[in-house]
């Protein structure tokens, strides 16, 4: 059976929804700043924020941190979170002191334990994009995504492009014949306004004589 079902992606907006609402937790709740149960959450959701963007999956900034490694990190930081209140005894101030901590720190590991260890791989224009990402250097990453944007769209419209190709052919077919058509017809005409011109003249000429 399969356990991790939260894709990397959803997994990314938990983690970027999370940590402003742990940095922001002492405020909300009220705490004393400089007890445990107010500096945790305010620690460990900076530092999410912080490796969030390092993380390797659709919304990392620097894809640079394993989702295995990112994971455990996740669920370290849920363990801490939630059992911060009992270490330090802020737990005996009431309710605000452990209850936010317990709930957020126990989805943060239920949460790693059910998120895939994979990010979705890109297909089509997403993959050149990533693969631009990896390049060193904007110039190389301009040179890239050129060649990789015109590559894509030529493999893509192959297709397309041998049909129009094919209908262009058919259509100048056409307009040949129609061409050759209306200009043997102008001969005609011309060749029959000649012989009416010179059988005027003659007719002409015989009266005058």
């Amino acid at each position: 059976m399969q356990t991790r079902v939260i894709p990397t992606k959803t997994h990314g907006v938990l983690d970027y929804v999370t940590a402003p609402v742990l940095a922001a937790a002492q405020d909300v709740l009220r705490l004393d700043g400089s007890r445990p149960s107010a500096l945790t959450p305010r620690v460990l959701g900076t530092g999410a924020a912080v490796y969030s963007a390092l993380k390797d999956y659709e919304l990392g900034v620097r894809r640079i941190i394993p989702m295995r490694i990112h994971l455990l990190l996740d669920a370290a930081s849920g363990a801490a979170l939630a059992t911060t209140p009992w270490l330090f005894g802020s737990a005996r101030r009431g309710p605000r002191h452990w209850l936010p901590h317990a709930l957020i720190g126990a989805g943060e590991v239920a949460v790693a334990l059910v998120t895939k260890t994979e990010p979705q791989r890109p297909t089509g224009l997403r993959r050149v994009w990533w693969a631009v990402r990896a390049v060193p250097g904007k110039r190389a990453a301009a040179v890239t995504f050129g060649a990789g944007l015109l590559a894509a769209v030529a493999y893509s419209g192959r297709r397309y492009a041998v049909r129009g190709v094919g209908a262009a052919a058919e259509v100048a077919e056409k307009t040949g014949d129609v061409a050759e058509d209306a200009g043997g017809a102008v001969e005609d005409a011309t060749d029959d306004l000649a012989e009416a011109t010179r059988e005027a003249a003659a007719q002409t000429s015989g009266r005058s004589g």
